[in-house]
């Protein structure tokens, strides 16, 4: 198992217990719009690491914990 994948399954733990706490108070509070939300940012993932002047990283569960944890709030 890699690093990223690690990290991926540790955030989807968190985020299921954040969701129970306070997932109404995300900007993207039900599946279809958190969803919709994931695939926007997959489509523009490059564009978030260059706008943060990060590397686009070379493990792609580091990009999708990146997607996972943004589609909370990405519109």
């Amino acid at each position: 198992m890699t690093a990223g994948l690690v990290e991926l399954i540790g955030l989807l733990e968190g985020l299921a217990s954040e969701a129970r706490i306070r997932g109404s108070e995300w900007e993207n509070p039900t599946i279809d719009r958190y969803l919709e939300a994931l695939a926007a940012w997959l489509t523009d993932h490059e564009g978030f690491y260059q706008n943060w002047d990060r590397p686009i990283p070379d493990d792609p569960w580091i990009i999708m914990a990146d997607a996972v944890r943004a589609a909370t709030m990405y519109e």
